[in-house]
């Protein structure tokens, strides 16, 4: 009987073929294989029909032995693992192959001579975004001092991408030896609180994957050995986590951190502050939304909006990010089902009464009626978000690219300036200015060189709606956003989209009891 192979090596090797060139220019190959994979790892490999809808946006009712896509591209799949394993991959610790209906088979490569550990190709992935861009190696996201990979949950053999950041010598020492019991008390630098101070700095700074890092140790280190924080304040944290996560690295890092780090704190909870439900919920309808999974987007958002209305004064109060938030949200879940409708410009017009005096909000709301206008498709709205755009540009191409290098806004997200580009690309593309591809070219190239420097990544319901959209009206505008393709963020798994669905259960048996552990 052959070796079992445990689930973060084949991960591991997972991530080692999505980054060769083979799968990177064949996306769909890539997709299906991720899925397949990943639910093979976990227990549960996805359906032909679940491969449809997540993958090939078939509706839920497709009928796929009339529609032979999915079988065709597993087909083609095969094709690809036989020739990757007979050329580049012949060395390769671990084979994968796929069985049908859609069932990874992994098994340990006899002819390898490289073992199944962690290696210099599968940390280049997590190397790309941790590693800084000026010095060019990686850095300790605490002290920035030359670093090595640090076991999250302690397991030197889980080497899933989820559960590795990078840091120091002395502070992966110090601590190791709390869990084994030979030191007693963290070292300052490593203080929960200091650590969501310092996510945050590095956020302002541009440096989502740091923060990402920073916000999940200090959620890991709320609790033994190292700490014991209340339920509330590690919930609070670990939405934090997600936040940054959103912003930067692959669908892996949210799926592990729901998987791995929330769900098995959620499921033992009992109580909670309604404040950390409210901006988990919102965090999670904002992650569905991403991938276009509107309907249960809606059922977390609604979760949000009940506590808003029972709690008001705690959970939203006037001019908090979450006031704004939560009509943000609503709008841009509706626009997407009904732009026309008069309740999208009544919660728009919420949502800009507490961005006034916010840089940030105030350009998200730009940009946001700029998607509005996407969403309604016609050449007058789609000039109306071009004008709008004109002066975003002119006024973040001169502040934020300059000649000795990019300048980085402390009052902008990276995000955020990166979708003017993107989005000013895509408005010129529909309405074909004169000079239209050259500008086209040019926001575009923005995007580009912004998303290489912060980790950014373009959200998939985006790229697959508002891209994909000009794209058909223009096909000419294809090449200008072609290398933009590789920092679109793949979308949810379906596992993990069931973990959010147990998570969402989960928040709603909690009982509501607002604690003084949270902060106003």
């Amino acid at each position: 009987m052959s070796e079992v192979v445990p689930g973060p090596v084949a991960l591991q090797q997972l991530e080692h073929m999505l980054a060769m060139s083979r799968f990177t220019r064949a996306k769909r190959a890539a997709e299906i294989l991720g899925s397949v994979v990943v639910g093979t790892v976990n227990g549960r490999p996805p359906t032909r029909h679940e491969l449809g809808v997540t993958i090939f946006n078939r509706p839920a009712d497709w009928n796929e032995d009339a529609d032979t896509i999915v079988r065709t591209n597993l087909v083609r799949l095969s094709a690809h693992l036989e020739e990757y394993y007979s050329n580049e991959g012949c060395n390769d610790p671990v084979k994968i192959a796929i069985k049908p209906p859609a069932t990874a088979v992994l098994e340990f490569n006899p002819k390898s001579t490289i073992p199944p550990s962690l290696d210099l190709d599968f940390t280049t992935t997590l190397e790309n975004h941790f590693g800084d861009q000026l010095l060019g190696s990686l850095r300790c996201i605490v002290t920035g001092e030359p670093a090595g990979w640090y076991h999250l949950d302690g397991d030197r053999l889980n080497n899933a991408a989820g559960n590795l950041i990078p840091l120091s010598d002395h502070l992966r020492l110090n601590l190791e030896e709390l869990h084994t019991g030979k030191r007693v008390c963290l070292l300052p630098e490593l203080s929960p609180e200091m650590l969501i101070k310092l996510a945050a700095t590095h956020f302002s700074r541009w440096k989502a994957s740091a923060a990402y890092g920073c916000a999940h140790l200090a959620f890991c280190l709320d609790e033994a050995p190292f700490g014991e924080e209340s339920d509330d304040v590690r919930l609070l944290r670990f939405c934090q986590a997600l936040h940054y996560a959103r912003h930067t690295f692959k669908e892996s890092i949210a799926a592990y951190l729901i998987r791995n780090s929330l769900l098995p704190f959620i499921s033992r909870v009992e109580i909670l502050d309604p404040r950390p439900i409210f901006r988990l919920a919102l965090q999670l309808s904002a992650l569905l939304d991403e991938s276009a999974y509107f309907e249960l987007a809606v059922s977390a958002l609604m979760l949000a909006k009940s506590l808003s209305h029972r709690y008001p004064d705690i959970v939203s109060p006037d001019g908090s990010i979450y006031r704004f938030s939560l009509p943000r949200r609503e709008a841009q879940l509706l626009m997407q089902r009904d732009p026309a409708a008069t309740a999208c410009k009544s919660l728009l017009a919420q949502a800009n009464e507490q961005a006034s005096d916010n840089v940030n909000r105030a350009i998200t709301m730009e940009l946001l009626q700029c998607s509005h206008s996407f969403h309604i498709g016609t050449a007058p709205a789609s000039r109306k978000a071009y004008e709008r755009l004109a002066p975003l540009v002119s006024r973040y191409e001169g502040s934020t690219f300059a000649k000795t290098g990019i300048n980085i806004s402390g009052d902008v997200t990276a995000s955020a300036v990166t979708e003017i580009f993107l989005m000013s690309g895509i408005a010129a593309s529909r309405i074909r200015p004169l000079g239209w591809e050259a500008h086209a070219r040019e926001m575009a190239e923005r995007a580009r060189v912004l998303c290489q420097r912060s980790g950014f990544r373009i959200i998939p319901e985006f790229w697959n709606t508002a891209v994909r959209e000009t794209f058909e009206a223009n096909p000419k505008s294809q090449p200008a956003f072609f290398p933009l393709a590789e920092y679109v963020e793949p979308v949810l798994r379906v596992g993990t989209v069931r973990d959010i669905e147990i998570v969402l259960k989960c928040l709603k048996r909690i009982t509501c009891r607002p604690s003084q552990d949270v902060a106003a």
